[in-house]
C-alpha cells in the first residue's frame, strides 16, 4: 500500500467468522495520468483523468473462522 492508501480490518462474531474491511484509495486527492512526447517540431502534452478518491467496504463470511495471529499483550 502507499501513504495514500488506508485499510481497517475488523474480525466480529463467534470464532472471528466474519470480516469488515474498510479501504480508502487516494487520501490526498493527487493521482494525475500526465503524458508528455517531443519531437523535433512539436511536444504533445495529455492529461487523463483518473478516479479520484474512493472508498471500499467489503465483508466476507469464513466458515472455519479467522485465526487472529498478533495477541493484544503477548504480540512480540
Amino acid at each position: 500500500m502507499s501513504p495514500l492508501e488506508c485499510l481497517i480490518r475488523r474480525l466480529i462474531g463467534k470464532s472471528n467468522r466474519v470480516e469488515i474491511r474498510l479501504a480508502a484509495f487516494d487520501l490526498l486527492n493527487q493521482r494525475v495520468n500526465i503524458t508528455q512526447n517531443a519531437s523535433l517540431n512539436y511536444v504533445t502534452r495529455s492529461v487523463a483523468p483518473t478516479l479520484a478518491r474512493y472508498f471500499m467496504l467489503s465483508l466476507s463470511y469464513n466458515v472455519q473462522g479467522y485465526e487472529n495471529k498478533i495477541k493484544k499483550n503477548d504480540w512480540w
